[in-house]
């Protein structure tokens, strides 16, 4: 274990934030840079956390929806250390906190700028003075300090393009995210939630699998590719806002290998609807089974220590939508029945794939952890 480390340390240390009057409500992607310090602080472990101000605090709700309850104090010098300290006005993410908390160090921003954040051996009234103690850790994520309109609307800017977007395909990295990003910005403020915006890119899918039904295989291409720009609307939503939940996350999941079945069963009807002398039925069927298959293949659960990277970029293939703009493109050349082909014998290699990958992971997983014990042992 190496000094410094977190481990080594014990448990995480508290949390203190300096509220700047000025500045204390500033929002940032629909929620105040003060709130986003006491999740930030939470989800990385800091525990309790004291928000000192002289004056009462604004309302920070979305951390009180979470069940975070900082302590108000006007007084700093009696607080326990070591400590993380903070003033309110500096947007940040867990990750800094942990950062700053390994290496004992201060918080800089991507441009080199030493932030108000850092880590304490002991609190004092000032938190100018308790800044200039430990080494510079630099941010991997948006930190900066939000102090005027100008900045929180800079520090939008950064966050939004600092969300995850693991399991993005080439259509939702260059053409739905950053469509849907629009939608998501203006949405983030409003009481829409993340489910509501799943619910409503399910509606379109299935608005789309109607028209396939109906041999408007075009329209429904059109409002199939709407549903995938809308799908990327509700986890960037979750994640900026911190609405992520275990129903939310399985309902866009769940969601989405839905639609897929029943836009490729519908598709299957309006071809045989419209003569087509192709086994489409049963081409349909084929690809409805598979799309079960290949997610009861990936959606067990699994170890992501970083072993089977084979099969976690299957599990993010099979949540993008990119197979979209193909289906949109043989639409415009009457020709969805190459496409109900492809999908009917895609999905199972799909899912052959990700079963040899998970197999093989597993195995790799079970060696590794008998090596350690046959060490352990010696």
């Amino acid at each position: 274990m190496e000094p410094g480390s977190e481990e080594s340390c014990g448990k995480t240390p508290p949390a203190v934030i300096f509220v700047d009057d000025e500045t204390e409500d500033h929002v940032v992607a629909g929620v105040t840079v003060l709130d986003r310090q006491m999740v930030a602080f939470s989800r990385a472990g800091c525990s309790p956390i004291a928000v000192v101000s002289r004056r009462p605090i604004p309302p920070t709700k979305r951390s009180r929806d979470l069940g975070i309850e900082p302590t108000v104090v006007t007084d700093a010098e009696d607080l326990p250390g070591p400590a993380v300290v903070a003033a309110s006005n500096v947007l940040l993410t867990k990750d800094d906190v942990r950062a700053v908390i390994t290496h004992r160090g201060r918080l800089a921003s991507r441009n080199g700028e030493l932030l108000p954040m850092a880590f304490t051996e002991r609190v004092a009234e000032s938190l100018d003075g308790m800044l200039r103690q430990g080494p510079r850790v630099d941010t991997q994520g948006p930190a900066q300090v939000v102090g005027n309109r100008e900045q929180a609307r800079r520090a939008g800017q950064d966050l939004w393009a600092s969300l995850p977007t693991a399991g993005d395909g080439l259509v939702d990295k260059y053409f739905n995210r950053p469509l849907g990003r629009y939608l998501a910005r203006v949405l983030v403020g409003t009481p829409v939630t993340p489910n509501q915006v799943t619910l409503l890119a399910l509606l379109v899918g299935f608005i789309a699998a109607g028209f396939f039904a109906q041999g408007l295989s075009l329209y429904g291409a059109v409002l199939f590719q709407l549903s995938a720009l809308i799908d990327c609307v509700d986890g960037d939503i979750a994640r900026a806002a911190f609405k992520e939940s275990r129903l939310g996350k399985w309902l866009d999941i769940a969601g989405d290998q839905i639609v897929h079945i029943a836009i490729f069963v519908a598709i299957a009807f309006g071809l045989k609807d419209s003569g087509s002398n192709a086994p489409v039925l049963l081409l349909g069927l084929s690809a409805a089974v598979g799309v079960v298959l290949s997610f009861a293949v990936v959606s067990v659960p699994r170890h992501t220590d970083g072993q089977n990277t084979l099969l976690l970029k299957l599990i993010d293939a099979s949540t993008n939508r990119d197979f979209s703009v193909f289906l949109l493109l043989l639409c415009l050349f009457n020709r969805v029945d190459l496409f109900l082909w492809c999908a009917a014998i895609g999905v199972h290699l799909f899912w052959v794939v990700a079963l040899v990958a998970r197999v093989v992971g597993d195995a790799h997983r079970t060696n590794l952890q008998g090596q350690k014990e046959l060490e352990a042992e010696r």
